[in-house]
């Protein structure tokens, strides 16, 4: 089988670093545990204060919780693009990966979106948008320029003409 030239294919890859994976996880434990371990008097024997110690060790473990849950969860995700059609998949430290394929056909569109950031400078970033209303993004950039840029080739290579 011959191999694809590589003009032909585009990948974009999004990753979530392993340190910063683990540098969430251990701010995840360290939330949900530091309250128990302050408060662990509180819990035995039975008092009136008890509960108020169990309402902010539930409230740690809720914050500490979705650190964990951002670490193990945090998604990786790679964007194959080859004429008349885009792959998509994504992949986290737990769980299965998932894929997802578009065709021009399908009624996938692709379209350049402005982020536009309160508290800094505005974003482009390509978005590719399924029939269902879901929308798929590409990394940010700095300038219209270059998200135009980027999604004129991947335009180019989602609407050119598969390769039987």
């Amino acid at each position: 089988m011959d191999q694809p030239d590589s003009k032909n294919i585009l990948k974009f890859r999004q990753r979530m670093p392993v340190p910063v994976r683990g540098f969430l996880v251990v701010v995840g434990l360290f939330a949900c545990l530091m309250p128990v371990w302050d408060l662990r008097r509180l819990f035995w024997p039975v008092t009136p204060f008890t509960a108020i110690a169990l309402v902010f060790a539930l409230g740690a473990a809720s914050v500490g919780g979705a650190f964990i849950f951002a670490g193990l969860y945090g998604r990786n995700v790679l964007w194959t693009i080859r004429p008349g059609r885009i792959r998509i998949i994504s992949r986290s430290f737990i769980g299965r990966p998932r894929s997802v394929t578009f065709l021009p056909r399908s009624g996938a569109r692709l379209e350049v979106e402005e982020d536009k950031s309160s508290d800094g400078p505005d974003y482009w970033r390509v978005a590719l948008i399924a029939t269902d209303g879901k929308r798929y993004r590409l990394d940010k950039h700095t300038s219209p320029a270059e998200a135009e840029a980027e999604y004129r080739r991947v335009d180019r290579l989602f609407h050119g003409r598969a390769a039987a």
